[in-house]
């Protein structure tokens, strides 16, 4: 298979740009920043204008008060308070403090929400589908294993439901995440000692490259984003028939990613602001939260149209199971 292009070069900078063009275009005042919150695995905001966006935080720590370093990174953070999330975006996404660049993903995150929406994703021409994460067929039919072939090698980049979704669906499934892998096995004792589940191979960390050059579909949780690691990975996953970026991180519009060679996105949009807001404060499990408050998505690239296994099957398999669209998109 000739090899496609991949770089990822620049992709949060040049996703700036083009909010800034979308912005200008649609005469929309964007906000400031109103609030943070930092939580374990993520970093939530909220913005003047009603905007709310995420990103992981990938350090999994939250500033104590009562510590020097604690203090110096939340002293960092109210001194963002009621400056242009453009502002937090632009500083945030060239950092190397990783709250801080969290922080300005985040600030992308919550300028991206207006824009989307199934309607305004085809308008810019690429393609959507938008759903309810608890609508009965996306349970019967996980959205990644529709994307999959029985045959394929699928490498999974950082820890997410994904796994649940396409275990036993492919030929071989990889996941390649600094967690143990006793976060992922069953320790099996009889007669014998195995691990479970059967084809399911772990890697530690993000740095065994070799490996992306076997897979035929490579999903990067969007955290990647936030480690730097990003990059590196979509340079090494040129040999891949789809490659796609997963997570709630990757609630960003998708136009720079797919001109790097991303051919999908699926994550969430927020939708309801306030569900988000009460999250925020007093929600300790972020995932259910907008698994079943907030509307999951699927983009893909123009240059997946009419390639097997793509949105085309997607679509028309969701044609037979009859689904009242829910939230503000009233085509699905």
């Amino acid at each position: 298979m000739a090899a496609i292009q991949r770089q990822g070069k620049e992709v949060l900078s040049r996703t700036l740009e083009r909010l800034r063009i979308l912005y200008k275009n649609r005469h929309t005042r964007p906000g400031q920043l109103v609030q943070v919150g930092i939580k374990p695995h993520w970093t939530m905001i909220t913005g003047s204008e009603n905007e709310c966006g995420i990103a992981s935080n990938v350090t999994g720590n939250i500033p104590a008060v009562n510590t020097p370093s604690g203090s110096v990174e939340i002293d960092r953070v109210r001194n963002m308070i009621d400056r242009p999330l453009f502002e937090i975006a632009a500083t945030g996404i060239k950092s190397d403090n990783l709250l801080v660049r969290s922080l300005g993903i985040a600030a992308l995150s919550a300028l991206s929400q207006q824009f989307l929406s199934c309607s305004t994703i085809r308008k810019r021409g690429f393609f959507s589908e938008c759903w309810k994460a608890t609508d009965p067929f996306i349970q019967q039919y996980p959205v990644q294993s529709r994307l999959i072939n029985e045959d394929d090698i699928v490498i999974i980049i950082g820890h997410g439901l994904e796994i649940r979704n396409l275990l036993g669906r492919c030929r071989e499934l990889h996941v390649m995440d600094s967690h143990s892998p006793a976060a992922f096995s069953t320790l099996l004792i009889d007669s014998s000692v195995s691990y479970g589940p059967d084809n399911l191979f772990i890697h530690r960390g993000k740095r065994d490259t070799e490996i992306l050059q076997t897979a035929d579909v490579i999903l990067i949780n969007a955290s990647a984003l936030i480690d730097g690691t990003f990059e590196s990975l979509v340079e090494h996953s040129v040999h891949a028939r789809l490659l796609g970026l997963c997570g709630l991180s990757g609630s960003l519009i998708p136009d720079a990613f797919f001109d790097q060679g991303v051919d999908f996105i699926s994550s969430f949009r927020i939708t309801d602001p306030s569900m988000f807001k009460d999250m925020m404060k007093n929600e300790h499990d972020v995932d259910y939260s907008f698994i079943t408050g907030q509307k999951q998505f699927l983009m893909m690239n123009r240059s997946m149209v009419g390639r097997p296994g793509t949105l085309d099957d997607f679509a028309s398999t969701r044609k037979g199971c009859p689904i009242i669209p829910q939230g503000p998109d009233k085509k699905i």
